[in-house]
């Protein structure tokens, strides 16, 4: 893992807003290997979505803009993208499976004719090859009666189906990079087992040397699907390591609190631990650490001095005055 084929550093997006300027996504900076599972997690409102529009260059503007950074795919700059360049980018080299399958598709034309027009856009295919490949998609992804269902359209699918279809287009040309944010979030527990189970055995079977980031609020989740694991927290990543060590050895207090916030099996608790307060106002962020407010370890610097987000022991990366070396 010398070479990082998805190099972010340091990116930043913001909204103008009329109640002020929001700042999602704070100086974000993080690698991505080959064939890796890079898993981001954190609570609703963190930046975690904001970070995966970012790097697809689908930040609405306005309100929204990428102010500074670097997302270095393969060495190509994707910031520096003009749109048509950034077309011809998305779907082919990194692509992205949308968290709302029952609004990712488009209910005017057919899921053949979505999932075909990513052969016809990337590989200039014919219309006929297209359809033979998007029908081998589909049979890939589980969608029963393909043949008969190619011609289908989103309203006649359940929610899981959507996302199977969803999970085919991203999948189709077989991209570099795959970022999924929260693919099974609107899905019946039952359907998001399948979605997972789906999901690993496509990611094993991928024809390429894929890399993923796996964007979920569930630890669970991560643990299973993620090679590393990066704590997302209003904005920035506040710990980054791999998920052995996030989960038997946690530095960041908050990556700590989210820990005991799951459940145990064996433990048999009346309520779970959650971490009190809130997340911080975004508009006005408080100075020095931002989940400080919130610390119950938290000492005088905490509040007067944010800290750096540094390589601690081996591999891992934290941002806190409490971890060794500060």
């Amino acid at each position: 893992m010398s070479d990082a084929l998805l190099d972010v550093r340091e990116i930043e997006t913001k909204f103008f807003l009329r109640k002020g300027v929001l700042t999602a996504v704070d100086r974000i900076s993080f690698q991505l290997y080959r064939k890796q599972t890079l898993g981001v997690v954190g609570e609703t409102g963190c930046g975690k979505s904001v970070l995966a529009l970012s790097l697809m260059r689908l930040v609405p503007e306005p309100p929204g803009k990428i102010t500074y950074g670097q997302a270095l795919l393969d060495g190509d700059d994707l910031l520096q993208k003009t749109g048509p360049e950034m077309r011809t980018v998305r779907g082919r080299k990194i692509s992205m499976i949308f968290q709302e399958p029952m609004v990712a598709l488009n209910p005017a034309f057919t899921v053949g004719d979505q999932v075909a027009e990513c052969y016809r856009v990337h590989e200039k295919v014919g219309r006929k090859e297209a359809y033979a490949r998007a029908l081998e998609m589909l049979v890939k992804v589980g969608i029963p009666n393909a043949t008969r269902r190619i011609k289908s359209y989103p309203y006649e699918f359940s929610g899981g189906m959507r996302q199977r279809v969803v999970i085919a287009i991203a999948l189709a040309c077989n991209p570099d990079v795959l970022i999924a944010d929260e693919p099974t979030t609107a899905l019946d527990v039952t359907i998001q087992a399948q979605i997972l189970d789906l999901l690993r055995g496509l990611l094993e079977q991928a024809e390429k040397s894929m890399s993923v980031l796996f964007i979920t609020h569930d630890l669970g989740v991560a643990a299973v699907l993620c090679d590393r694991i990066a704590v997302m927290y209003a904005g920035n990543i506040v710990e980054l390591a791999d998920r052995y060590s996030i989960f038997e050895s946690p530095s960041h207090p908050y990556t700590l609190g989210l820990l005991r916030a799951l459940p145990h099996r064996g433990k048999r608790k009346k309520f779970l631990d959650p971490i009190p307060g809130d997340m911080c106002n975004l508009f006005a962020p408080p100075r020095g650490c931002r989940f400080q407010p919130r610390c119950d370890r938290a000492m005088e610097i905490c509040s007067k001095e944010r800290p750096l987000f540094r390589q601690r022991n081996g591999n891992r990366w934290v941002a806190c005055h409490l971890a060794s070396g500060e």
